[in-house]
């Protein structure tokens, strides 16, 4: 199952590339399929929700250079092309940021205030410039950038999905394994403690070992905490030291 990949890897590994291109495909249609249905609904898409998928996979570096080639059809093939371009790229800077810092349990949530009050500021400015005056009270467009800032953390999870379908490993799926408290690190923290100090103190040294090499660390942590786990089937026919 692969990984996080460095910015020319992305080329080199077929699932990376379905996965990018997959990416780039879905910001074409889904703009298409709603414009059909009502222009205005496109400010309830959201858009931003492709930065977090990215960054799930992908180097943080390439993460900005594909989405901004991948919201292009906003701009070319929609109405208001200009202001939804820059409501989608304002959006997936603050969720890339944002998420840094919350993204576990109720905090997540805290993302959507953050994206919401942005991309409101974005749509008060260009009607200011298109109007000369800022329509504050057209619900509708609030409630629509509302429901998609909302959107933006609900469908996270489809990380998960995406992992299955192209065969990678998120970060958060990482993160989750490299967790000490994860059940299986806690079952052997109680029946060999001595062999789950050795493979934490071998997971720091691989981390920093791979850090100095330019390599993806979350991975090397992750199969450091793990590379003991067997003795968990009869832990008492090893040797704790």
């Amino acid at each position: 199952m692969s990984t996080l990949y460095s910015d020319a890897d992305i080329l080199r590994y077929q699932n990376q590339f379905n996965f990018v291109i997959f990416i780039v495909c879905m910001a074409f249609v889904v703009p298409a399929i709603i414009r059909r249905i009502s222009p205005e609904l496109l400010y309830i898409v959201p858009f931003a929700a492709s930065t977090l998928y990215l960054k799930s996979f992908i180097s943080d570096r390439a993460v900005v250079p594909v989405y901004i080639i991948s919201q292009i059809p906003l701009l070319l093939f929609t109405e208001s092309g200009v202001e939804l371009y820059t409501i989608a790229l304002l959006a997936g800077a603050v969720a890339f940021t944002s998420f840094s810092l919350y993204e576990r349990g109720w905090l997540q949530f805290l993302n959507t205030i953050y994206i919401f009050i942005a991309v409101s500021v974005v749509h008060i400015g260009f009607q200011l410039i298109n109007n000369g005056v800022a329509e504050l009270f057209d619900l509708k467009i609030f409630t629509y950038l509302f429901i998609s800032s909302i959107l933006v953390v609900v469908t996270y999870p489809f990380v998960f999905l995406m992992e299955k379908m192209f065969y990678m490993v998120s970060i958060s799926t990482l993160k989750d394994l490299s967790d000490t408290e994860n059940k299986l690190l806690e079952e052997l923290a109680a029946k060999a403690p001595g062999t789950f100090q050795h493979s934490l103190q071998v997971a720091n040294l691989a981390e920093r070992a791979v850090v100095a090499i330019g390599g993806n660390s979350r991975v090397a942590r992750a199969g450091a905490l793990y590379h003991d786990i067997g003795k968990l089937v009869n832990p008492q026919a090893f040797i704790d030291l």
